[in-house]
C-alpha cells in the first residue's frame, strides 16, 4: 500500500469501515484493520485477504479473530518483530510470511503492515497481503533447478556457451566463476581471450569473427588459463558452438557447450607422444623422424641445415661377446649421450639397430664439422663386462640441405654412405659426403656392417 492511500484511509476507523466496505472488498489485494499491543485482533478483513486460504470474511470475522492464530509456528516471531517496528518507526513493514490455510497447509503471503493510530489507548494497524506462493515455490524450483545444473555440470565437467551478440557479453555460469574465479555472470569475449593460452587466442578470434558474421557452427579445442585450485596452469578445453539467426536475418546469439577435456587430451597427448618415440631410447623412431624433418624442410627451405648418421663401430661384436642384454644398455647409453650434445631445437631419432641420426637446424658447414668430432670424442667409451673390455666408438656420415640435396631421402641416402666412407677410412671419425664417390656410386649402395 502506497502513502497515498495510507493517507486516505486516517479517517475515523469505524466510519471508514462501515463506508468503505464495498471499495476494501474491490481491491485486488487483501486489506485488514487488526489492534491490538500484545497480541492483534482482526477488527476488519476483506475477501481477497485470506482468499488463497480459502477462508471467507465471515469465516474469519465470525471466528477467532487472533491474528497469529492463521500465522504458522515458525514465522509468528517475525510478525511480532513487524508489529512492533512499526509501532516504534510508524513506517510499512514488509516481510514474506508463511500462514495455514484452512487444510492445514502453509501459504507464502507478502504482509505489509502499518501503524495507524491510537484509540482508547489501543494501537490500530493497516495490513496488506498478497500470495507469493506460486512466486515462491517457482523460485525454489529455479534454486533446485541451479544447484541440478551446478552439479551437473561438476559431475560431467561441462558448461553451457551462451553469448549475445547484440551485447557483446558471453554467461558465466556458476560452475565456471568458481572454477575459474570470474567475479561477474557476464564476461566481454576481450576478457575470456585473456585468459586463453596466448597459442590459441588468434584462431578462437577467428572463430568469433565467422560465428558473429554468418550462421555457422563448429568444435574447437583451446587451453583456458586454470584457477589456483588446478594442478596445472592451463586447462584444455572443447567447444560446440553454433550461431543462430534472428528475425531481423543477422546473427543475435551463439549457443553451444564447452566440455573440459583436460584429462583425454594430456591422455592422448601422452599416448601419441609416446608413439612417436622409440620405446627403448626415447629418441624419435625412424618414421616421425622423417616426417618432422619433412615437415621442416617447407618451413625452411632457404637456410642450410646438416644431417648427420651415425653408427656404433663394431656393434655386433658387443652382442656376440657380452649379449643382447648388455648390448641394449650401450644402445640405451650411447642415445643419452648424444641426446646430450646437441640442441633442443635439433631433430635426434633412432633410425635402425645401432644407427641415429640427427638433423641440426640453420648451422653451418664449420660448425657441423666441429659438432660431428666433438660427438666421436664423446662416444668414446671403454665398457668392461664380465672381465672382458670393449671400447665403442661411431662414425659419423655427414650431408647439408641446400647443397647436397632438397628431400630428406637423397640428404639421408648421401649421409648414411658419408658414413660407411667414414668406417672405411678406420672408422672412429666423421665424412663430410664426397661426390666424386657417390658418381663412381650412383646407386648409392651401401656396403656396410649392417647387422
Amino acid at each position: 500500500m502506497d502513502e497515498e492511500m495510507y493517507r486516505e484511509m486516517k479517517k475515523d476507523l469505524r466510519t471508514y469501515i462501515m463506508k468503505e466496505a464495498e471499495l476494501f472488498d474491490s481491491l485486488p489485494l487483501g486489506m485488514a484493520i487488526l489492534k491490538g499491543d500484545t497480541d492483534l485482533q482482526i477488527e476488519f478483513i476483506n475477501d481477497e485477504f485470506f482468499h488463497s486460504l480459502d477462508y471467507s470474511m465471515e469465516e474469519i470475522l465470525e471466528g477467532d479473530r487472533n491474528f497469529y492464530c492463521f500465522c504458522c509456528e515458525e514465522d509468528k516471531s517475525l510478525l511480532e518483530e513487524m508489529r512492533a517496528q512499526s509501532l516504534q518507526n510508524r513506517k510499512l513493514i514488509n516481510k514474506e510470511l508463511r500462514f495455514l490455510s484452512k487444510n492445514g497447509e502453509s501459504r507464502w503471503l507478502l504482509l505489509g503492515i502499518r501503524f495507524h493510530e491510537y484509540r482508547d489507548g489501543i494501537p490500530y494497524f493497516l495490513v496488506t497481503s498478497q500470495d507469493i506462493d506460486d512466486c515462491k515455490k517457482m523460485g525454489d524450483e529455479i534454486r533446485l533447478q541451479t544447484e541440478r545444473y551446478k552439479l551437473l555440470e561438476e559431475a560431467v565437467n561441462e558448461f553451457p556457451l551462451e553469448y549475445d551478440v547484440q551485447k557483446g557479453m558471453i554467461k558465466i555460469s556458476n560452475s565456471m566463476r568458481e572454477r575459474y574465479g570470474f567475479s561477474k555472470e557476464e564476461a566481454s569475449v576481450e576478457e575470456i581471450i585473456q585468459i586463453i593460452h596466448e597459442d590459441d587466442r588468434e584462431k578462437i578470434q577467428k572463430i568469433v569473427k565467422e560465428v558473429v558474421s554468418q550462421e555457422t557452427g563448429g568444435v574447437v579445442e583451446y587451453r583456458i588459463a586454470a584457477g589456483k585450485e588446478e594442478a596445472q596452469p592451463y586447462i584444455w578445453h572443447k567447444t560446440r558452438y553454433k550461431s543462430v539467426v534472428g528475425s531481423s536475418g543477422r546473427i543475435i546469439q551463439v549457443v553451444g557447450r564447452i566440455y573440459d577435456v583436460d584429462k583425454e587430451k594430456r591422455i592422448h597427448n601422452q599416448l601419441e607422444e609416446k608413439a612417436r618415440k622409440d620405446p627403448m631410447t626415447g629418441l624419435l623412431n625412424k618414421q616421425v623422424f622423417q616426417e618432422d624433418i619433412e615437415s621442416f624442410f617447407k618451413e625452411e627451405p632457404d637456410r642450410m641445415h646438416a644431417l648427420m648418421v651415425i653408427d656404433i663401430d663394431d656393434f655386433k661384436t658387443v652382442n656376440d661377446t657380452f649379449g643382447h642384454i648388455f648390448g641394449d644398455v650401450v644402445i640405451k647409453d650411447v642415445a643419452g649421450r648424444i641426446s646430450e650434445k646437441f640442441r633442443g631445437l635439433d631433430i635426434i631419432g633412432r633410425v635402425g639397430g645401432d644407427e641415429f641420426a640427427v638433423l641440426m637446424k640453420r648451422i653451418t658447414e664449420e660448425h657441423a664439422r666441429m659438432k660431428a668430432q666433438s660427438l666421436c670424442e664423446a662416444m668414446r667409451k671403454k665398457y668392461v663386462e664380465n672381465n672382458m673390455e670393449h671400447t665403442i666408438t661411431c662414425s659419423v656420415g655427414i650431408s647439408f640441405f641446400g647443397k647436397d640435396g632438397k628431400d630428406y631421402e637423397t640428404l639421408f641416402k648421401k649421409a648414411d654412405f658419408a658414413m660407411y666412407q667414414a668406417k672405411v677410412n678406420g672408422k672412429d671419425g666423421y665424412q663430410i659426403i664426397d661426390e666424386e664417390a657417390n658418381t663412381r656410386n650412383q646407386e648409392y649402395k651401401i656396403v656396410s656392417e649392417r647387422k
